[in-house]
């Protein structure tokens, strides 16, 4: 079988950028391994414009946000299935500092289009503490993850783009025109494994920061609002009175599995937000395939250059990965370059100076 492109991995990453180059007219197959703590199907999936306690607009916000609705409108329509959902967030201001932070920026026209500071304070005041108000983040919302991960196998199985199996470096047959794996055959190879890229011979050079990150899923008759709350932890509507509450972070840790640690933690941001009963009925954990620098990493591998690498997103993968994914495809076109901050490229060092004597090599 002779293919343009290879993806390993099925995660949020690989399936977007599957789409994507399908999209674009690329011949694409994808090789994927079942994963247990997948950490694209933990993720609560949100997009979020404006961030932190300084209240500042995430990196690249107006280039992302500008085509997050209509990206996965057409997706939804492609894979025949609902998953992404629109949705404010609601921020209850912590301190005055915090409070005069938001009203400083909700002037100037690039902030004002994701703020609004005059919501209803007295509908979340039945359920959540905000004795000093707060603002609405506009142009956020939600990927319901594992429905569209599940849509995209379908899709990609119906039309015979979808391998099941593990694939191990060795396997990996680098020739003078492209890559092999078994009988499949392709000019390039793209690697979008998560975090086991830290594990990839080719790879794992690269200045990784896994991030192990665990949320719950509540319920509740007295949470009532189809708005986000975010206040140091999301409370995240999901329908029939469940909320996902998340999530921690964790560069150190044993293994992928759930924490009572964990629990105990989310518990009690919980608390100090929310005013109402509740019980908890889930707990899962993932492992996110974060960064030194916070920035993804994109390009081909400095020697072997069928081979290429698109991961590293983080938690923002929902909003970083649909620009990334369509500047990718332009750039194995040959009509763009990369973005200087997540080209590969500028590590070039690392690789020279941490390069495995055992590296497959041609």
């Amino acid at each position: 079988m002779n293919v343009e492109i290879i993806i390993i991995g099925q995660g949020l990453a690989g399936s977007l950028l599957a789409l994507t180059l399908l999209k674009e007219g690329f011949e694409v197959v994808v090789i994927a391994e079942n994963e247990t703590h997948l950490s694209s199907r933990v993720a609560a999936g949100i997009v979020n414009p404006i961030t932190g306690k300084r209240v500042v607009k995430t990196w690249l916000a107006d280039q992302l946000f500008s085509i997050l609705p209509g990206f996965y409108a057409e997706l939804e329509t492609l894979l025949e299935a609902k998953f992404f959902y629109p949705k404010s967030i609601y921020k209850p201001f912590e301190s005055v500092s915090e409070q005069n932070d938001c009203l400083s920026k909700s002037g100037p026209d690039d902030y004002a289009q994701y703020m609004n500071i005059t919501p209803d304070h007295e509908a979340y005041s039945k359920f959540i503490q905000n004795p000093l108000g707060g603002f609405e983040i506009k142009e956020g919302g939600y990927l319901d993850t594992n429905t569209f991960l599940d849509a995209t196998i379908l899709y990609l199985q119906k039309n015979k783009r979808l391998f099941n199996q593990k694939v191990n470096v060795e396997d990996i047959i680098l020739t003078e025109n492209g890559v092999s794996i078994g009988a499949i055959h392709a000019s390039k190879l793209i690697f979008c494994e998560g975090h086991q890229a830290t594990l990839n011979t080719y790879f794992n050079w690269l200045p990784f920061a896994p991030a192990k990150g665990e949320v719950l899923t509540i319920e509740s008759d007295a949470i009532v609002t189809e708005n986000m709350i975010s206040r140091g932890v999301f409370i995240l509507p999901i329908g029939n009175k469940k909320f996902r509450v998340g999530a921690t972070y964790a560069w150190t840790f044993e293994d992928a599995n759930p924490t009572q640690k964990a629990l105990e933690d989310l518990k009690e941001k919980l608390n100090e937000v929310v005013t109402v009963p509740y019980t908890v009925s889930e707990h899962k954990a993932g492992i996110r395939p974060a960064t030194k620098y916070r920035r993804p990493f994109l390009g081909q591998h400095p020697v072997h250059h069928q081979l290429g690498i698109f991961n590293g997103f983080g938690s923002k993968g929902v909003s970083l990965i649909p620009f990334f994914a369509r500047q990718y495809a332009a750039f194995l076109k040959n009509r763009a370059e990369l973005l200087p901050e997540v080209n590969i490229e500028q590590y070039l060092s690392l690789y020279l100076k941490t390069k495995n004597p055992l590296e497959p090599s041609t």
